[in-house]
Formats: structure tokens, C-alpha cells, sequence
């Protein structure tokens, strides 16, 4: 597997293309969720914005590379954005190739069949759960149309603030609607209630006259 992060993140168009691999092996393996827990360890302490991420896949996820590698799940790539406040936008690419992938024996082996060209079934959710946005498209489409639409979304968002009803540190539900027909609203579907500090020290009242 070819592994490769940009040394910092950068405006330069020519510094990212430099980061990208210029081969990637059709049976190379995909750490997909391992990845976007690496890209959340990215930000660090870069700034008070929303961290958003756009990940573009081709594959179902392959899991550890490696018995030393630590496992990374779906549902820890969505509590950890839920708890990072990070936002995920997902592409996936039909990747079949000039040969068609001959079916199996049976139901299984023809849903096998038809399914094996398709990106990992999660990304939906995951972005679906961060708030961000999915698209799936085949390798003839125009990729950069695509990143266009998710641009275009990121720069014409509103913020929506509320206080948390109960401050318990658990994970709560939100359902945000639009009254007009034909639009569908973008949003995360959970957030962790800050939890009650209570303070360590005594205190004590004092009055003035």
C-alpha cells in the first residue's frame, strides 16, 4: 500500500498534487476508515473553523494492514467526528473495469456480482451522520463537477446555535426541518452534551453593604 500525507495543509494546488501517488495498484487495500481517523488527527490545533474533510473512494474497507496496525470501525470514525465536531463529505467511484466481474453461485454470488464494483455501503452514513454530504459516481463522470458541488455547499452554509436542554456529557438527537418543499436541510444527527463541571474547591457568599 503507498501511504502518503502532505507534510502540512497548504492553499498550493502543486504541493498537494506532489503528495498524491502517481500509481495506485488495483488490488492495492483500503484503510478507509483508518484513513479518516488519520485525517482527524491531522487538524491538531489548527484554528477555531469547523474541520471538514472530503474523502474520495473507490472501495470497501480492507481493515488493518497490518497486526500491528490498531483497528478504526465506522462507528469510531462517527463518535470521534461527533466529539471532534468534524465534518465528512464522501465521494464514491464506481470502479469497474473493461472486465465485468463474473457472478457466483447462487443469490449470494450474484449480489456479489453487482455490488463489487460499488464504493464501502458506510460512507453514506458517515457523512450522512456528520452533517457533510455523499455523491457516488462512475469513472466516466467529471470528478472535478463533483468536488465543485461540495465547494459550492461548504461556502453557503448557516449556523444554527441552541443550548443543550441537559448538560449530562451523553450524545443526543437533532432533527432540523425546513418548512420549504424541496429542500433538504444538511446536518449533523447527534451532538455530546458538554457534561457539568462542578467545581472542586468550597465556596462561599459574600455580602457588600
Amino acid at each position: 500500500m503507498t501511504r502518503s500525507i502532505s507534510p502540512s495543509f497548504t492553499r498550493d494546488p502543486e504541493v498537494l498534487r506532489r503528495a498524491l501517488p502517481d500509481v495506485i495498484a488495483a488490488d492495492a487495500p483500503t484503510p478507509l476508515w483508518r484513513a479518516l481517523d488519520e485525517a482527524m488527527d491531522a487538524f491538531g490545533d489548527e484554528g477555531q473553523e469547523r474541520p471538514v474533510i472530503l474523502v474520495l473512494s473507490d472501495g470497501k474497507d480492507s481493515g488493518p494492514i497490518g497486526v500491528r496496525q490498531r483497528f478504526v470501525s465506522q462507528a469510531e470514525v462517527i463518535d470521534r467526528a461527533r466529539h471532534d465536531n468534524v465534518m465528512i463529505y464522501a465521494i464514491g467511484m464506481r470502479s469497474r473495469g473493461p472486465r465485468p466481474v463474473q457472478p457466483g453461485i447462487g443469490p449470494g454470488g450474484l449480489r456479489a456480482a453487482l455490488v463489487g464494483d460499488l464504493p464501502d455501503p458506510g460512507l453514506a452514513r458517515v457523512a450522512e451522520e456528520t452533517g457533510g454530504g455523499y455523491a457516488e459516481i462512475r469513472v466516466a463522470h467529471d470528478l472535478g463537477a463533483a468536488f465543485a458541488r461540495v465547494a459550492d455547499e461548504l461556502h453557503s452554509q448557516y449556523l444554527i446555535g441552541f443550548a443543550p436542554p441537559k448538560r449530562d456529557g451523553k450524545v443526543h438527537d437533532i432533527d432540523v426541518r425546513v418548512t420549504q418543499r424541496g429542500l433538504k436541510p444538511r446536518a449533523r444527527k447527534s451532538y455530546v452534551a458538554p457534561k457539568e463541571q462542578r467545581s472542586r474547591h468550597p465556596s462561599r457568599v459574600v455580602a457588600l453593604k
